[in-house]
Order: C-alpha cells, then structure tokens, then sequence
C-alpha cells in the first residue's frame, strides 16, 4: 500500500501509519481491499439511475417522471459524484433545508432519497447503514381547497365548445421572432373530438389524468352508467357516470382500444401497435387560458382533475 508520497509526511509519521496497517492486518483486516473497494464504491448519481431503472420497471410512467425530476433536479447536482454510502444524515437535511420556501417539493426530495436508500440497502448494492433521510422530519405542507364557481364551469364548457367548433385565436410570442406568422384571422387552433371529450370528462366525473387518458372501451360500462377501472393510483375504482358523462361517451366513435387514442406505434413486424395519448398540456392550457382560470391550475403536480367541478384544488 502507498501511504502518501514523498514530502507529504515524515518518515516518522509515515511509520505509525504503517503499524496501524499492520496491527489491522493482525486483526483479520485487509486495508488494500477496502481502499480498492472504497474507489469502486457506487456513487450517488449511479445509484440514481440505477433506482430510476427499478422505478421505470415497477411503477406508472407518472410515478417514474416525478421520482426522476426530484431526484435530477435536487439531488443529483448536490451528491451526484459523491460515494453514496458516503452522503450523511446532515447533508440531506442541508438539502432539505434549502428546500425549506417549497414545502412540498422538499418532503418529496426527502421521500425519494428515503425510498431509494432503502431499496439499495435492502438489495445490498450498498453496505447494512442507516439510511440517511429516513429521520428527517417533514415539513407542514398548507393545502388550501376550494372548488370552481358554477360561472368558471359554464366558462370552461363555452372555452372547449368555442374550440372545438371555431377555434381559438393565438398570438405570437412577442419574445421570439416569428416568421411568416399567419394574419390574425388565419391564427385559429382547434380542438380535436377527443381532446374535448377527456376535458369534458375530467370536468363531470372529476377523475385524474391517467384514469381517462389510460381508459378503455371494456372499462366502460354504459349500460350501468359506471367506469370500472381495474388499476388506479388507489387501486380498483368504480366511477359513477352521470347522465352528460354517459352522452360524452356514447358519441365518441371507438376507433381504437383506448376511448382517447394516442398516436400509434410500428412494430417490427409492420404491425401498429395501440397506444393512450401522453397528456392533455397545450389542450388544456388553451382552454385554460380562453375561460380565464389561473395559471396555477397548469402545475403538473395539481392534476387536470383536480381544478374540475366537485373536485378539490389543492394549492
């Protein structure tokens, strides 16, 4: 084993490490190994995207997304080359800390790193240790509720039928230079059927973004008036559908599997493969915009449902 090189200690300093090596050889100990296994050790960022891999693999897409932005935002930049068994309890409370003006975003860091060290440990890719943001405790998370008015949700009705017939003007971003940008009375974007059915959807059953998108035609029971989702964030949910829910799905034509299509796949054999649609964002957002809601109501985190009619808005 090198001690140090020259210059660095003295003879006499470097002796005395020398019998420590020694007498822990004595005791059974290999110091060569250890170091050679302390370089080799995994680091923080590997260990991340080895647990992103383990998420992707188990979890919802959505799920995965929301670990993956925690953990590549916050704390990959922070413990990214450091050896992972190395990071203590203090530096993820200092990162917790730092979080401290967003709540929630902090306790989500938190319970990332928490579920990450403890899948590693439990896997043995790193070594029996405490896990290090499990005694961290969380902060108060203020969550405030309220519901639309009736005369938000007679506006979002006229924004998606103003949409989905005539269309909704749009501007050009004054910050970028558009060229050849079509006069005002050409600058009209409409909303595909689908699109205005799951935002119709969303506002009479009050349902989350995954349940419609996801939702297929022998999840729908019409007859009965219900949605039997067999795999919910909560588990198995039977939604009740109420009489312009029922209408909003009897005139969608199924062309597809999924009652909100998606753009489809190509296997390798030519086949096309059915595919949900990813998300509702520039749909929603135009209709947003158009029946005057607040911006707020596009945070991911919130869910389109949840700014819906009977439906809670977290803020």
């Amino acid at each position: 084993m090198t001690i140090a090189k020259v210059g660095k200690v003295t003879p006499d300093q470097a002796r005395d490490v020398a019998k420590d090596l020694l007498a822990s050889v004595v005791k059974g100990q290999d110091p060569s190994r250890d170091r050679a296994e302390e370089r080799g050790a995994i680091t923080f960022a590997k260990l991340a995207d080895g647990f992103l891999h383990h998420v992707e693999a188990l979890k919802k897409a959505n799920t995965h997304a929301q670990y993956k932005h925690m953990l590549n935002a916050y704390a990959v930049p922070q413990f990214g080359t450091r050896k992972a068994a190395a990071v203590t309890p203090s530096d993820i409370a200092a990162l917790h800390l730092s979080l401290k003006s967003k709540p929630t975003t902090a306790n989500r860091v938190r319970d990332v790193i928490s579920s990450m060290y403890g899948w590693a440990i439990k896997g043995k890719i790193l070594p029996k240790m405490e896990n290090p943001a499990a005694g961290i405790a969380k902060y108060r998370e203020a969550k405030r509720e309220r519901f639309l008015s009736s005369d938000e949700i007679l506006r979002l009705g006229s924004a998606i039928r103003e949409a989905e017939t005539v269309g909704i003007a749009w501007e050009p971003d004054p910050e970028k230079q558009t060229k050849h940008a079509p006069k005002a009375g050409n600058r009209l974007v409409k909303l595909d059927p689908a699109s205005a059915a799951a935002l119709r959807l969303f506002i009479l059953t009050g349902a989350r973004l995954r349940e419609i998108l996801h939702l297929t035609w022998d999840m729908v029971d019409l007859e009965r008036g219900l949605l039997l989702l067999p795999d919910s964030k909560t588990g198995q949910k039977t939604i009740i559908l109420n009489a312009p829910a029922q209408m909003v799905l009897a005139e969608l034509p199924r062309i597809d599997r999924y009652v909100i299509p998606g753009k489809p796949r190509a296997l390798k054999n030519g086949k096309m493969e059915s595919r949900p649609r990813s998300d509702l964002k520039r749909p929603w957002q135009m209709i947003r915009k158009r029946a005057g809601l607040a911006a707020q109501a596009d945070n991911p985190g919130l869910g389109y449902a949840s700014m819906i009619c009977g439906t809670p808005m977290h803020q």
